[in-house]
Order: structure tokens, then sequence, then C-alpha cells
């Protein structure tokens, strides 16, 4: 046993999300599970992920985010961590980490504030997909066994529930299905492609037999019927209807997933769905994970990481018989 596995008795990870952040840091903490054996391991997140991180085995106990900061440090601080790593890229987290009286701090160095809270800290981008910075901070903290591969955990429960969704909702498990995830947070809408292009993609899909279905949140309930409203053919549309839990399985049923650069991206690579992304302001060089195709345009403008976009060039250079035409040959490869 090294010498960090036996001073990191208690160990804190911080990641607040969002739940595409927390599929994305999955190895993460499988790697500090398999590295730390011995160590009691607590994770703070926001309680809406709940159902994403508490069947995760590596934990131990979870700390719900507060939305003040004395809440959470007087809870914390009478664990005594001797390690506390923040996984978070946010000035919040950043000051939640100046109030810790853990023995060591660890985390991403994006600003000046780095060099003052943290004795162990790695570039936030390094070369190399969004894993690379989590590799380089796992073997500054002493981690032996780095696991790079993401993973879900769902309860037995969901499991045994899915089927009785499957029926509740008309879903034909004998067609087909494609998923399509046309959506994004509300703060990125310039990762939207046009809905007049979905709906063209799920139209071609329907024809050639798929069994077609929408997810989203419900927030993103009227994008989907906008563009259902486009459509000639029929499909099913479940925004606002999973849990994460459901939304997994629905992904995992699929042939084939054509999402935005969201959460459904990484929930697509995890479960081992032949997955079709669109970029467009992001970079999928960085954000795209293994064994996931995409599509992207390279332009002087882009990647440029607006959150709003007045032109959506980069998207909508992408056409829908594009977009197709990859996806025919996918569905013909699976």
């Amino acid at each position: 046993m090294s010498e960090a596995q036996l001073s990191y008795r208690k160990i804190l990870l911080i990641k607040t999300g969002a739940a595409g952040d927390l599929v994305l840091t999955s190895p993460f903490f499988r790697s500090m599970g398999a590295s730390f054996p011995e160590s009691e391991i607590h994770l703070l997140t926001k309680r809406e992920y709940c159902e994403i991180v508490e069947p995760c085995p590596v934990f131990h106990r979870f700390h719900w985010l507060e939305s003040g900061y004395q809440g959470n440090w007087r809870v914390l601080n009478k664990e005594h961590f001797d390690l506390a790593v923040n996984l978070q890229v946010s000035t919040r987290t950043r000051i939640l980490m100046m109030g810790l009286r853990a023995k060591v701090k660890a985390g991403f160095s994006d600003s000046l504030w780095s060099r003052f809270i943290y004795q162990i800290s790695v570039p936030s981008r390094l070369p190399g997909d969004i894993r690379q910075s989590q590799v380089v901070l796992l073997r500054r903290l002493g981690a032996e066994k780095i696991l790079t591969d993401f993973q879900l955990w769902l309860d037995e429960n969901s499991r045994r529930c899915f089927p009785e969704f499957l029926s509740r909702n008309g879903l034909d498990i004998d067609r087909p299905w494609v998923v399509i995830h046309p959506g994004s947070s509300p703060e990125w809408t310039s990762k939207r492609w046009p809905p007049e292009r979905f709906a063209a993609v799920a139209d071609g899909l329907s024809r050639a037999g798929c069994l077609v279905i929408f997810v989203g949140s419900g927030e993103q309930k009227e994008l989907a019927v906008h563009i259902l409203s486009l459509m000639s053919e029929r499909a099913i549309d479940l925004s606002g209807k999973t849990s994460f839990s459901q939304l997994v399985q629905v992904i995992e049923t699929a042939r084939l997933l054509i999402t935005t650069d969201s959460a459904p991206l990484h929930i697509g690579a995890a479960s081992g769905t032949r997955t079709l992304a669109l970029f467009g302001p992001t970079d999928p060089r960085r954000h795209c994970p293994p064994n996931v195709w995409f599509l992207s345009r390279s332009l002087a403008c882009s990647p440029c990481y607006r959150k709003f976009c007045a032109s959506l060039e980069c998207l909508k250079s992408i056409s829908a018989e594009e977009v197709l035409v990859q996806a025919r040959r996918l569905l013909s490869e699976g």
C-alpha cells in the first residue's frame, strides 16, 4: 500500500453537475475507489443528481450542495477529511474549497485562485479528450489503478420496472429504435441543430422501418412537439417522461442514438449504444467520448464556446441528408 493510500483515510470528491459531466467523471470515481479501497469516500453534489450517483458503489456517503456556504462548511468540516478534491471548474466550488479544513486540497488550476487553494493541482485543459486532466490529477494524488471507461450505475428496481414503462408508453421492441435528443440546456441554445432538419432525419428513418423516439427534459418538451409537427411520419415523444434510469435504459435498448453535445451523448458512450453526435460551438476533439461518431464543421469561428449564436453557421452547414447517410450506415453496420 502506497504512502498516499495510507494517509487518505477519508476523502471528499466534489462534482456538482451537470448530469453529463457526472457520467464523464465516472472513470475518476472508479479509479479512486480502486486505488484507495480502504478509504471512506464521500461525494458532494446537487440533490437533483441523486439518482445518478446513489447506486455507485464507490461512495460511502453523500452530501447535497446547499444554497449558501455556511451549511456545507459546518457539515463537511465535521468529517475531518484527509483529502478534498474539487472536480468542478466553478467559482462557487472554489469558494467552498477555501472554507474546507481538509489536510490536502486538490483540483484544477483554471484560475489564479488555484495556487492559494490547492496543494495539488493540474491544468483543467490538457491535449486530448476531457479525461486526460482527470488521469493526470489521479496520478498526482497517488492513484495506482487508472480506469478510463465510462460507467452508469442503475439499481435493480429500476431494471425490474422498465418493461412496465415500455408497455405504458407503447414502445415496440420488435422494431429497431433510433433515439433522438434534439435539445440542450437552456443556457446552451447554440448547441441545437435546426428543428426542421431533425424532422427530416426522423422521417427518413421512420420510412426505413425504425421506431423514432425523442427524449429530453421537461423544459425541452416544446422543442420536441415542434419537431413532431414538422414530420409526416409517426414518432414517439418521451420528453419529460423519463427518469434518469429510464432514459439510460431507453438509450441502451436503441440501435442508434442521434444527439447534440449534451448529457445523452455521454450516456450513449457509457452504454455502448452506437451514437452519432452533432457538434457546433464546442470542440469534438475534447468533448466527444471515444467510440462515438460525430459530425462537425471547422469554420473560422468554431469552436467558439459561445452559448448563444444568431447565425449557427457551424450547425447549419451540416445537412439532413449527411446525417441520414451516417445514420443509415451505422444502422447497417450494427
